[in-house]
C-alpha cells in the first residue's frame, strides 16, 4: 500500500497526510508560520525576517523602512514578505 492508498479507500490512517503537516505547523519561539523560507525567483533566504517585519508593522512603521531595515533589497524579496497574508489561524480552526 503506497501514498496513493491512504487516500483512495484504505482505512490505514484517521487522518489525511496533509492535514497532519498542516497541524505541525513549525513554530519559532511560539509564532506559528506558513512564509516561504526562500525567496521563490532568486532563492534568498527571508523566512527568518517575517516575525520582525510583521512585528514593525504593528507598531506602525513604514514597511519600506522594516524592509531597509532588514537589508531587503530584491523587489522579488520584498514583494513575498509585503503580499504575505497570515492565514495559518483561520485554516487550524477550520480543520477542527
Amino acid at each position: 500500500m503506497g501514498f496513493l492508498a491512504d487516500f483512495v479507500g484504505t482505512k490505514r490512517l484517521k487522518k489525511n497526510p496533509i492535514i497532519l503537516q498542516i497541524e505541525r505547523v513549525s513554530t519559532f519561539r511560539g509564532y506559528k508560520m506558513i512564509i516561504p523560507i526562500r525567496c521563490f525567483t532568486c532563492g534568498k533566504v527571508i523566512g527568518d525576517k517575517w516575525i520582525f517585519f510583521s512585528q514593525k508593522l504593528k507598531q506602525g512603521d513604514s514597511p519600506k523602512e522594516v524592509l531597509d531595515e532588514l537589508g531587503v533589497k530584491r523587489y522579488c524579496c520584498r514583494r513575498i514578505l509585503l503580499s504575505h497574508v497570515d492565514l495559518i489561524d483561520d485554516i487550524l480552526k477550520l480543520m477542527r
